[in-house]
């Protein structure tokens, strides 16, 4: 059976890791339309839940 994939490629330059990051987020959540806001409160809690152990790990290694 022949499977159909929605598939996004990026190249990425990591020199400039914050606008890029943005595009990339923006480029893969657009396409979900009314379902954008759902993905993109997901990755807020996602992201703060990742700066809180990197602030941990921070904390931790002082």
């Amino acid at each position: 059976m022949a499977k159909v994939k929605k598939l996004l490629e990026f190249t990425v330059d990591v020199d400039n890791p914050i606008e890029e990051i943005k595009e990339c987020m923006i480029g893969i959540s657009i396409f979900h339309g009314t379902g954008q806001l759902e993905i993109l409160k997901e990755i807020e809690l996602w992201l703060g839940k990742t700066i809180e152990e990197a602030e941990a790990r921070l904390k931790d290694s002082q």
